[in-house]
């Protein structure tokens, strides 16, 4: 038969003054709805088993895309020819016309790259460059998908189960220091042909402020943000202070880029300021992505109070719209917060954590230091002995102790 202690109404019982436990708390209808907010072992096991198929589904997904572009670049050997009169010979032999077959090598290229595979793709891009078939937005494209996004998706949904702030730290493993260095070299041959450009076309200004320079810059960035730790400090120290140096104009991006470089080194203050000067004068140009990068920063340096503060301004403007990203990354913030022991408002009855704290509070008696001066500490033994004890008990008599009459 089930127990008759349970309170029948509002106001605490004898039983909840004396035990402070959870299963004999009276429905108290001022601290909020009470539900069963736990899930079964049996659901438990299904969730990973869904979770684990579809981290398979993903893996298998990305390994038929890579094998389909192995195939391909089996299928066209003159792609690894660097010389342009080995090139002309190899086409000559195909049939085929020549600007698709650049076109197609270049397509080939950016896939390989978005896949991780920078080796292959720094052979098409070599021989792309030394013929001369290729512009700068074209370089602007291949630096770009040499960031990997189908590589960052397959890493988001399978090893940083779905943490955008751990795919960027997990993308670094992925040979993303071989990926900046072919970025930087790609960016000197981009910035090489826009200068040739600018000087044919009479211009005096070497390249550095045209719109393509920014563009270059950008997607140089996008890569270092995937290239460890150091080239994610190198964003926001190195590369944008060169900007400067050389007149690039910064655009939007480029402020989402160091916002996010910041975020991603735990300095959140310096990257609201750097959000709070874009609302002041480019309030019209302000993206998502500015709140994404601030989320990530907040949650990086646990400042819980400050994701919630800026969610809430995200739903007072209005504008810009919040995407499933945002909010996914504001949930994981507020779980963080619940699985952090020191925050008051999500502690549970019971909480080791939490009785350890009372219980430093004690201090001996001068008596009992006078009679073993040696024994300054509470010793191993003590700790053994009330780890044996339940965490229920520990709270029973603190509770006792306390408002027992």
């Amino acid at each position: 038969m089930l127990s008759q202690n349970v309170a029948k109404s509002t106001a605490p019982s004898y039983y909840m003054i004396r035990t402070n436990l959870p299963n004999r708390k009276p429905l108290n209808q001022w601290e909020g709805v009470y539900y069963f907010s736990g899930i079964t072992k049996r659901q438990q096991h299904v969730l990973l088993l869904q979770r684990k198929r579809m981290q398979m589904a993903y893996i298998q997904r990305f390994n038929e895309s890579r094998a389909v572009l192995s195939q391909k670049l089996e299928e066209r050997p003159w792609i690894f020819q660097t010389q342009p009169e080995h090139q002309e010979r190899f086409l000559l032999k195909e049939g085929e016309t020549f600007n698709r077959t650049v076109e197609e090598a270049f397509a080939l290229a950016c896939g390989l790259a978005r896949h991780g595979m920078h080796l292959e793709a720094a052979q098409c891009v070599e021989s792309l460059h030394f013929s001369r078939h290729l512009t700068v937005e074209q370089y602007v494209r291949l630096i770009d998908s040499l960031a990997g996004d189908i590589l960052q998706e397959r890493v988001l949904h399978t090893d940083a189960m779905s943490d955008p702030a751990l795919t960027f730290k997990l993308m670094g493993d992925e040979a993303g220091e071989a990926r900046v260095r072919e970025a930087y070299r790609w960016y000197e041959w981009g910035m090489d042909l826009l200068r040739e450009e600018v000087h044919r076309r009479g211009g005096t200004s070497l390249g550095k402020k045209t719109a393509a320079a920014s563009q270059l810059m950008n997607a140089l960035m996008r890569v270092s943000l995937t290239g460890g730790y150091t080239h994610v400090v190198a964003v926001a120290n190195t590369l944008y202070d060169q900007m400067g140096a050389h007149g690039i104009h910064p655009t939007m991006t480029t402020y989402e880029l160091v916002v996010l470089s910041l975020a991603l080194q735990g300095r959140h203050v310096e990257a609201e300021d750097i959000a709070r000067f874009l609302h002041h004068n480019h309030s019209d140009q302000i993206t998502i992505a500015i709140y994404d990068a601030l989320l990530i920063g907040h949650r990086e340096a646990r400042a819980f109070d400050r994701c919630d503060r800026l969610w809430q301004e995200l739903v007072d403007r209005r504008w810009p719209r919040a995407k499933p990203r945002t909010a996914e990354i504001y949930l994981r913030s507020i779980v963080d917060h619940a699985n952090t022991s020191v925050s008051e408002p999500h502690q549970r009855f019971g909480n080791l954590n939490v009785v350890e704290k009372k219980k430093s509070r004690w201090c001996c008696p001068s008596w009992m230091s006078s009679a073993s001066p040696a024994r300054t500490s509470l010793g191993p033994s003590w700790t053994r002995s009330r780890t044996r004890c339940g965490s229920s008990r520990s709270t029973k008599t603190a509770s006792t102790s306390g408002g027992g009459r």
